[in-house]
C-alpha cells in the first residue's frame, strides 16, 4: 500500500520492495475478482485449499503491513521523532487517496447513478463522500443513489471496497510515532505491545467490537512484526537460513490449517530478507516507479466497473481486464499526484534541516 523505502539508506536496500509490493497489490485484485464477479470468495483457490477465511488478498494486506512496519520504523528513526515524520506520512497517503476520491465520486459514480448524471453533479453527495473520506477514511464506502450493478445488492454499491486498510495503516503510524515520543520506541516495547494486541485480540473477536477495532486487532500484528524485523536489521544482517527455516514453518503452518493468525510471525522476516537481501534479484520496476499504491487505490473502482459494464464476466476475464486497465491509471497516479508529493516531501524536509541546522 505505501512506500516509505524510497532513500532508506544502507539499512533499508530494498531494489526488489516495489516488485514485491506490485506483486501483493496484484493478489489483491486477484481475490477482489473473485468477490466482484461471483458474489462471494468461497472459489477463490486460498480459500478452497486452506479454508474459509484464507483469501490470498487478505495475506497480500499482511505482507503490505509487514513492509510498512519495516520501512517505517527506518523512517522515523531518520525523522528522530520529529512531527516532520507525520508530515511524511501524510503527503505520502493523502494526495493519492484524494484524487482517487474525487475521480470515483465526481468522475466515475455519475455515470452509475439513478438521478443522472446532471442531477447527480448537482447534487452534494459526491462531495459529501469525498469530505467525509478525507478527514475519516473508509467512513462511507457507498453513494446515495449509485448502484455499479444490481439493484439493492450490498456489493455493487461499494465504491473503493480496498480502503477499509486505510485507517488502519494511519493508526498504526500514529501509534510507533507516540510509542517513539514516549521513549518506548524499543524491541521490548515493540513486544509487550504485540503480546497487549494477542492478549485482547480473541476478546474483541468474540464481543465483536466495531469494524475498526477488530481490524486493527487483526492488522496490527503485522506492522509490529515488520518493526521487530527492522529492529533486528540494525545489529544483525537478516540470515537467509532463518528466512528459510521460517518460510518452511509457514508452509506447514497453511497446511494443518494454521496460517492465518500466526502469518505475521513467521513470514514476516522471510518477506523482509527478499524485499532488503542483494544476494536475490527480483525484476526491476523502479523505472515505472511505485505503482502498488495507486493499483490499491484504483483496482476495486475499475473491477466494479468491468462488471457493470460486461454481466456475466468470469473472475479470470475480470482480473485480466482489470490488471490491464489499473496498472497504466496506478503509473498516472505515481508520475503526476503521489511522486510530485514526494518530492515535495524532500524539499519540505530540506528545509526543515536548514532551518534547524
Amino acid at each position: 500500500m505505501i512506500d516509505a523505502s524510497k532513500n532508506s539508506g544502507a539499512n533499508t536496500y530494498a531494489q526488489n520492495a516495489d516488485f514485491m509490493r506490485l506483486v501483493f497489490a496484484s493478489c489483491v485484485l486477484f481475490s477482489h475478482s473473485f468477490l466482484i464477479a461471483e458474489d462471494t470468495e468461497a472459489n477463490e483457490p486460498f480459500v478452497r485449499l486452506l479454508g474459509a477465511h484464507n483469501i490470498l488478498g487478505i495475506y497480500a494486506v499482511m505482507a503490505f503491513l509487514i513492509m510498512s512496519g519495516y520501512f517505517v520504523a527506518h523512517s522515523l528513526q531518520r525523522s528522530s521523532g520529529s512531527s516532520r515524520f507525520l508530515l511524511d506520512r501524510f503527503l505520502r497517503i493523502y494526495p493519492g487517496l484524494l484524487v482517487s476520491m474525487i475521480i470515483c465520486a465526481l468522475l466515475l459514480a455519475p455515470f452509475f447513478s439513478h438521478l443522472g448524471i446532471a442531477a447527480y453533479l448537482r447534487s452534494n453527495v459526491g462531495w459529501s463522500f469525498v469530505g467525509l473520506n478525507f478527514l475519516l477514511p473508509n467512513s462511507v464506502s457507498s453513494i446515495p443513489s449509485v448502484q455499479f450493478y444490481g439493484t439493492t445488492e450490498w456489493l455493487g454499491a461499494i465504491v473503493n471496497g480496498s480502503l477499509w486498510t486505510i485507517p488502519v495503516e494511519i493508526s498504526c503510524y500514529l501509534l510507533i510515532f507516540l510509542l517513539y515520543r514516549l521513549r518506548l520506541m524499543s524491541a521490548v516495547g515493540i513486544l509487550v505491545l504485540l503480546g497487549l494486541t494477542l492478549a485482547f485480540q480473541t476478546q474483541i473477536f468474540v464481543h465483536a467490537g466495531t469494524k475498526f477495532i477488530s481490524d486493527m486487532a487483526f492488522l496490527l500484528p503485522s506492522f509490529l512484526c515488520g518493526v521487530l524485523v527492522a529492529f533486528l536489521s540494525r545489529r544483525f544482517e537478516l540470515d537467509p537460513l532463518f528466512a528459510s527455516a521460517l518460510a518452511v514453518l509457514c508452509v506447514m503452518m497453511a497446511m494443518y490449517g494454521n496460517l492465518l493468525f500466526i502469518f505475521p510471525f513467521c513470514a514476516a522476516y522471510p518477506i523482509m530478507y527478499l524485499a532488503t537481501t542483494r544476494a536475490i534479484r527480483l525484476p526491476d520496476v523502479r523505472p515505472l516507479g511505485d505503482l502498488s499504491y495507486g493499483a490499491y487505490l484504483y483496482g476495486w473502482p475499475v473491477q466494479q466497473t468491468v462488471r457493470a459494464l460486461w454481466p456475466g464476466v468470469a473472475w479470470y476475464e475480470l482480473f485480466a481486464v482489470s490488471l490491464a486497465v489499473t496498472l497504466p491509471i496506478a503509473w498516472l497516479s505515481w508520475r503526476l499526484i503521489e511522486e510530485p508529493a514526494l518530492r515535495l516531501k524532500k524539499r519540505l524536509n530540506t528545509s526543515w534541516r536548514s532551518a534547524n541546522a
